[in-house]
């Protein structure tokens, strides 16, 4: 029996440690082509926002795309992402900026009842040509917080911890999977309980100078208010060596 127990707690640190993320209140799958209620905020002025079509209707193709082979971390398939599109608001590659617009879409109380937004974001490095660095920031916008963005010290990256979103092609060659996360506890408290409106910017900044296709990939979008499971594995493997100690006193 002793024997026994001992196998399921290892089995179940294992599983918490391995399992792919799949808590959490997903506000962005992509899955058969829809935006998910995401915008490209370069084009929030020409028709593209949910207040002039809809709840992010559209995606404009010169700059996003759909992949069922790279980047698929939740469903068959994810957000597939050209950072040197021409139609970067500050400059081709520069600045390009995924929004949503928590209100329109029914999940600003997805929001106030986390506190962790975490995405899983793929790199392509053979497709991302003279590309030396890329980066990723989340601007939030609400009430009581402004419009500012959340600093490096909220950040996690589970490839990359001593440089959180940074990414470039020598210590990341080849197909990359991370994920992404920001604590936006402080942006929280400043907004209170029940904000009028949320609006979550995630940017994107690269010096690629072109791409033979997309080069970023971005699935499972996610507000948590627990560590993702790698950490709680974690946890779990020390709680079971734990116990597993104490019985071999015994």
């Amino acid at each position: 029996m002793k024997r026994y127990v001992s196998a399921s707690l290892i089995g179940l640190g294992a599983s918490l440690m391995f399992s792919a993320p799949s808590f959490g209140q997903v506000i962005g799958n992509w899955e058969n082509g829809s935006t998910d209620g995401w915008i490209d905020w370069s084009f929030a002025n020409e028709g593209f926002e949910p207040a002039n079509g809809g709840p992010g209707t559209v995606l404009p193709a010169q700059s996003y795309g759909y992949s069922t082979t790279e980047g698929v971390t939740l469903g068959s398939e994810s957000l597939a992402f050209d950072p040197t599109s021409p139609v970067a608001q500050y400059g081709k590659g520069y600045y390009q900026a995924l929004s949503n617009k928590l209100e329109y879409n029914g999940e600003v109380g997805d929001f106030t009842s986390n506190s962790i937004f975490s995405i899983d974001v793929t790199f392509d490095a053979s497709k991302l040509a003279g590309a030396s660095y890329a980066n990723f920031n989340l601007i939030v916008n609400g009430p009581g917080w402004g419009f500012n963005t959340l600093p490096s010290s909220t950040m996690s990256d589970t490839a990359n911890p001593g440089d959180p979103g940074g990414w470039d092609p020598t210590d990341f060659p080849g197909v990359t999977t991370r994920t992404i996360s920001w604590n936006y506890s402080a942006a929280l408290a400043a907004m209170g309980a029940n904000p009028g409106y949320v609006e979550m910017i995630l940017v994107s900044s690269t010096n690629a100078s072109n791409t033979t296709a997309y080069g970023e990939y971005f699935d499972n979008a996610r507000f948590t208010s627990v560590p993702e499971p790698a950490s709680v594995g974690l946890v779990g493997m020390t709680g079971v060596g734990l116990l597993l100690r104490r019985r071999r006193s015994h």
